[in-house]
């Protein structure tokens, strides 16, 4: 497979995960049960959907970060391959975390139910709170540097960049404005648009040959 169909695929795989990310946050994730105990909404059917089409968005994300970089990387130089090592080392974290939710917490809430209300009920941070906290933070960081990058590169389409920057800044600033899950809603479809444009600029391949930009391909 050459550089082109790797990156096509790969833009197949972004679009998909864009579509993913709007569907698991603004459809599966107001399905889950509210008023009831953390256990029984981490072992009700629509957390194992969620999580199920979030582990498969978190894949796609793996792929989509490889086609970005290939179409990339001519221009873009260290500054690129860092910021494609640290996209791509959180999606796979990130991959890791739904994953675990999916079979490990939920078998915990089926086996032992008052005892994992009783550790959510714990006051503080919890070791699994500080590791999920580094996960999305890596996570992030990794995506508006790669974001930035491609704005910089200018070989994709800059507004589909500066999308997935606006949605990775909007889902925190829109929550506490907006009533119940409508924040984290609107960010997370800002996010996912720009996810499936920069799939979509993948998927019609190199439209042109580009020379590095100076002081990046170093």
């Amino acid at each position: 497979m050459n550089t082109c169909s790797i990156e096509r695929s790969a833009g197949l795989a972004l679009i998909c995960a864009g579509v993913l990310d709007v569907v698991t946050n603004s459809v599966l994730t107001p399905l889950l049960p509210r008023g009831v105990s953390f256990a029984r909404m981490v072992g009700s059917p629509a957390f194992a959907w969620r999580e199920s089409v979030a582990s498969v968005c978190a894949v796609l994300l793996l792929f989509g970060t490889v086609g970005l970089y290939l179409r990339l990387s001519e221009r873009v130089g260290k500054p690129g391959a860092v910021a494609f090592g640290l996209a791509f080392c959180g999606s796979a974290l990130l991959l890791g975390v739904e994953w675990s939710q999916l079979f490990d917490l939920r078998d915990f809430a089926r086996r032992a139910p008052d005892a994992l209300d009783a550790l959510n009920a714990k006051h503080g941070l919890s070791l699994s709170d500080i590791g999920g906290l580094i996960v999305l933070g890596i996570f992030t960081i990794g995506w508006l540097a790669l974001a930035g990058v491609a704005i910089w590169a200018r070989s994709v389409s800059r507004m589909a960049a500066s999308l997935v920057i606006a949605g990775f800044f909007l889902i925190p600033m829109l929550q506490p404005l907006l009533p119940g899950l409508l924040g984290a809603i609107v960010g997370n479809v800002v996010l996912g648009v720009g996810w499936t444009w920069l799939g979509a600029e993948l998927w019609r391949g190199r439209m042109a040959t580009h020379q590095p930009l100076p002081g990046l391909s170093q």
